[in-house]
């Protein structure tokens, strides 16, 4: 069965919503980018420019949901997101 690596983004500071609205869609384009180079994974551009709070890399080989959750945590260090993200695997049903 195919997984899905859901990262949730949440914020003490709502005065930073909209900082964190571009920071969140930096972090998307640069997981778009990941996901696409590796093809077996699927990001969602659209999903990315709508999102405010949740993205979902899906249709991921449930070997391999593990290494992109991993995968995905460099990423959030390197938009300074990691403390305002919460990382799961959940199975993925289209």
């Amino acid at each position: 069965m195919a997984k899905q690596v859901v990262i949730k983004f949440f914020s003490d500071n709502p005065e930073n919503v909209l900082e964190n609205i571009n920071r969140i869609r930096n972090f998307g384009e640069d997981l778009f980018r990941l996901a696409s180079g590796l093809k077996w994974a699927d990001v969602s551009l659209d999903e990315i420019d709508a999102t405010t709070d949740e993205i979902r890399v899906k249709k991921i080989p449930a070997s391999k949901a593990r290494r992109m959750a991993q995968m995905v945590k460099p990423l959030l260090v390197h938009h300074f997101l990691i403390d305002d993200a919460e990382v799961t695997i959940s199975d993925y049903e289209s």
